[in-house]
């Protein structure tokens, strides 16, 4: 293994490490009180009256980082850990988010305690404002900050727009341009952000549950079909991810190593727990308190790689099991395990599954990265009206570049710049730990 991927593989298992504490901290709570957190969220829309004319309401908050983190990460980084980790690497982006729950709850809580108001009445939150007025760390939180924006356009712009165009141009029988599925995108991102906060939640809120819904359908019911040969897929991922095998034992050392590697990876570039970006999506939010709006990332993690990821990863085992070789930017895997049961409808489910996904993500990013560098401008309106201007077209360009730029490339800068924001970050939360409370009790039912 090189440098880079021991790093990336020592902040992957401090993350894990970190969500197994929090996890304890409050006390098994998105484990055991999985109910409740549905009930309170989606089943009881405890905040759905609440009306801003500056801010998200909970569920916009919720759909806006939901949309940064569903997409590219469920479908094709899927494919992407499945090829490079094996069939153990599901296993180990499943513990990866049932540990992820509790960091992702705890971010939250943190970015609601320590949001502030801008200039224009908006709430801003975010592990910026944790770092700085939390803990007194203003150049790390300044740090954090220019690598949200760089990372919005690598994590959040190219790799969606990449995946994208590559499932587009697989499916479409005519050759075309690939430059221009990254400037369709790059319209419709000008269009919404233009809108600033409140069309952003307004569109998240409609585009991400039909989406979500739909791609979650065609999944459960390639899985379905295939049915009599998921006890054997599930064996294989057991064994691939704790190397019960008959092997060598530096081969099955190495193979273990790369799917927990990848696992973690894929997982976490998936739902983005312990990464920052979602306190910066809900400390918009209009909410009753910290801790009920910490709900919402619980479920947020369990939604996205519980069951978006898990369900994506079993449709390629078992509509393709013989498709774990290629190359990291190719998605024709996911596309021809849904041509295995939807014929050539499949390949343009894909397609347009995943240009819906990118899209979303890109506004979404769009979003934090905008809040990062209005941080960075200090309040100094003249200086942030004029860095908006530059980081727009050069978000926009990205997306432009990104659809054309190699897969495997942006997929190494994405994993690195997601280390360099999850450390501060991390740091941020254990030491502020005793600021985040316990979520609230389970409502007795009558």
């Amino acid at each position: 293994m090189d440098i880079l991927g021991i790093f990336e593989s020592t902040t992957f298992i401090l993350l894990l490490m970190a969500g197994l504490w929090f996890t304890i901290r409050i006390k098994f709570y998105p484990l055991i009180h999985l109910g409740e957190v549905f009930r309170r969220t989606i089943g009881g829309q405890s905040e759905k009256g609440e009306k801003s004319k500056r801010g998200f309401s909970s569920f916009e908050a919720a759909a806006t980082s939901l949309a940064g983190t569903m997409g590219t990460g469920n479908i094709v980084g899927v494919a992407a850990a499945l090829i490079a980790g094996g069939p153990g690497a599901v296993l180990w982006m499943l513990i990866g988010a049932l540990f992820g729950m509790a960091v992702k709850y705890a971010e939250i809580v943190l970015g609601i305690l320590y949001r502030r108001k801008n200039t224009s009445g908006e709430y801003r939150g975010g592990p910026m404002y944790y770092l700085e007025d939390g803990l007194n760390w203003k150049h790390t939180a300044k740090f954090f900050a220019f690598l949200c924006a760089v990372s919005s356009i690598g994590v959040g712009n190219m790799t969606q727009v990449n995946a994208a165009a590559g499932a587009i141009r697989t499916s479409s029988p005519v050759p075309f341009p690939i430059w221009i599925v990254g400037l369709g995108m790059a319209l419709f991102c000008l269009l919404v952000s233009a809108g600033g906060m409140k069309r952003v939640g307004k569109v998240m809120a409609f585009v991400m549950p039909v989406i979500s819904i739909g791609y979650l359908a065609g999944c459960l019911w390639v899985i379905f079909c295939c049915r009599q040969e998921l006890p054997a897929v599930l064996s294989e991922i057991w064994r691939g991810a704790f190397g019960i095998r008959p092997a060598a034992s530096g081969v099955l050392g190495l193979s273990v190593a790369r799917a927990v590697r990848y696992g973690l990876a894929r997982g976490i570039f998936s739902h983005e727990a312990g990464l920052g970006s979602a306190p910066i999506a809900h400390g918009g939010a209009v909410c009753q308190t910290p801790q009920e709006q910490g709900l919402w990332g619980i479920l947020e993690v369990f939604w996205d790689t519980v069951i978006g990821c898990t369900t994506t990863a079993l449709v390629l085992l078992l509509a393709a099991p013989e498709g774990l070789s290629g190359s990291l930017e190719d998605v024709r895997w996911t596309s021809e395990a849904f041509s295995r049961w939807f014929g050539p409808a499949g390949e343009w489910f894909v397609a347009v599954s995943l240009a819906v996904f990118a899209a979303a993500a890109l506004v979404s990013w769009w979003l934090y990265g905008s809040q990062a560098v209005e941080y960075l401008a200090g309040g100094n309106l003249e200086k942030n009206r004029k860095w908006q201007k530059w980081y727009l077209w050069l978000y926009l360009a990205g997306s432009v570049v990104g659809s054309a730029v190699q897969m495997s490339t942006v997929w190494k800068i994405s994993d690195l710049l997601n280390c360099f924001m999850i450390l501060p970050n991390l740091a941020a939360l254990i030491l502020l730990a005793g600021k985040i409370g316990n979520p609230p009790a389970p409502r007795k039912r009558e």
